[in-house]
């Protein structure tokens, strides 16, 4: 099981372009505009934005077909911040369970089924992503293991023939503490991403997003 404090924005058209800019100096770029190097799928679940259900990208291994079930349940209300005069966003608490799957019948389905008639929703992605260790006060890559801290996360997705970015900020803790983590890094990091526009209306979680496309 992990808790995440998580917070994420839509964001408007051309804005993505700045955050890109910012993760570019950290020698992290998109790929082609078409190339979607991952592949998750989303369970349709209508009308309910607090838990989320999804099979992370299915991949062919030396052991078979490797995914995982991944459901996550929003555990705390949304909660609204506003950090300064340009950025407000909604506070999202989440509990995640993680199951590894090898060549289960289910997974099979859905990828053969053409991803229409399965009841869960196909979404393409492309991610840039770095992690801020709170212990070292340093930017480290995805992989790198770290017990206080938060991923920063520019996502390209497309949805239902739709390509939507997002920036999100997920923070974990070792010691309970993944709001503090939170709240440590996002001044850091808009200090050194310039300013932008982010408001409350386009801050939503991942069930959020599905139910609006």
């Amino acid at each position: 099981m992990l808790k995440s404090a998580e917070v994420r924005w839509l964001l408007n058209k051309g804005q993505e372009k700045q955050i890109e800019h910012w993760f570019a100096t950290y020698d992290q770029q998109f790929g082609l505009e078409d190339n979607y190097p991952r592949y998750d799928y989303y369970l349709s679940l209508p009308d309910i934005d607090s838990l989320g259900i999804k099979i992370r990208d299915p991949r062919e291994m030396k052991e078979g077909l490797v995914s995982h079930v991944e459901i996550k349940k929003q555990i705390e209300e949304n909660k609204t911040f506003k950090f300064n005069e340009h950025i407000e966003g909604q506070l999202n608490t989440w509990i995640k369970y993680s199951i590894k799957l090898v060549d289960a019948p289910l997974i099979v389905e859905i990828l053969n089924s053409g991803n229409a008639t399965t009841g869960w929703i196909p979404v393409a992605k492309d991610r840039l992503i770095l992690k801020y260790d709170l212990n070292t006060r340093k930017l480290v890559s995805a992989t790198t293991f770290v017990d206080e801290g938060c991923g920063i996360e520019l996502t390209r997705f497309k949805l239902k023939e739709k390509s939507i970015y997002t920036f999100g900020f997920e923070a974990f803790s070792k010691s309970d503490q993944e709001k503090r983590n939170l709240f440590r890094t996002l001044p850091l990091i808009f200090e050194s991403v310039g300013k932008i526009e982010l408001n409350k209306k386009n801050s939503k979680s991942y069930p959020e997003i599905l139910q609006q496309y």
